[in-house]
């Protein structure tokens, strides 16, 4: 750009344009071993630098892409596996239900308590219950079953569940459990309640009167045709009421 400059400038102020001569290199006033034909030289050096400078550049931003994309990838992926897992554990968790239903059912049939107990799982839908143990509390009778999601012979999913069951004879049959559900047995058939969103653990009916307690201080009080929350005055687990 300088050479370009200056000769520019020789030519405007000291050549006028009728008598110019041959122009001098300016590049050689500045230094006398620099040649013009040197200065193309440098430039195609500097090109190649930046062409250089340009395919680092690109080379980084394509790893950079592909570097995202990846772990976008695997986000996706992560989510399909937590939403399949979240579906099996429902699953589960339903059949644990069914379980309970017929431990209630067989003691309203006049099966006792200690006979629950089954030596192996019962196939149901995509999977089996078992009820594995089953013990006297007073007019209750606490159950427990595990319900599995099934593939073939691998368990997909496993869920266990406690409730406890009014036994026949001592008021109305009730059974709680998660979920905040309740079962009530009327003789011929079972009707189901959902009158919380908390995991309810006892339930007792000394009079015509029911209460149900559950997780974070959830008490309830049945009159005779729906549940009604109650205050129990703390925050805590309810684990059992008599």
């Amino acid at each position: 750009m300088s050479c370009t400059l200056e000769d520019d400038l020789y030519d405007g102020l000291i050549a006028p344009s009728s008598r110019r001569r041959p122009r001098p290199s300016v590049c050689s006033f500045l230094d006398p071993g620099l040649r013009r034909d040197d200065v193309p030289t440098s430039f195609q050096g500097l090109q190649k630098q930046r062409g250089a400078a340009t395919v680092i550049a690109a080379m980084l931003l394509v790893t950079v892409v592909l570097t995202i994309g990846l772990a976008t990838q695997r986000l996706s992926s992560t989510d399909v596996i937590d939403s399949s897992l979240q579906r099996h554990a429902v699953e589960a968790l339903f059949l644990a239900e069914t379980g309970l239903e017929n431990a209630a059912q067989q003691l309203a049939n006049g099966t006792g308590c200690s006979s629950l107990v089954m030596g192996s799982p019962i196939g149901f839908g995509n999977g089996d219950f078992q009820i594995t143990a089953a013990s006297l509390a007073g007019s209750l009778c606490t159950v427990r079953v595990t319900g599995r999601l099934l593939y073939g012979s691998s368990v997909q999913a496993s869920r266990t569940l406690e409730g406890d069951i009014q036994l026949p004879g001592s008021g109305s049959t009730w059974a709680v459990g998660r979920n905040g559900t309740a079962l009530n047995y009327d003789g011929s058939g079972w009707t189901s309640y959902t009158p919380s969103s908390q995991q309810l653990n006892d339930v007792t009916c000394p009079t015509s009167t029911c209460y149900i307690v559950g997780n974070n201080g959830e008490l309830l009080s049945w009159n005779g045709s729906a549940w009604n929350s109650e205050t129990s005055g703390t925050g805590n687990d309810l684990n059992d009421i008599s």
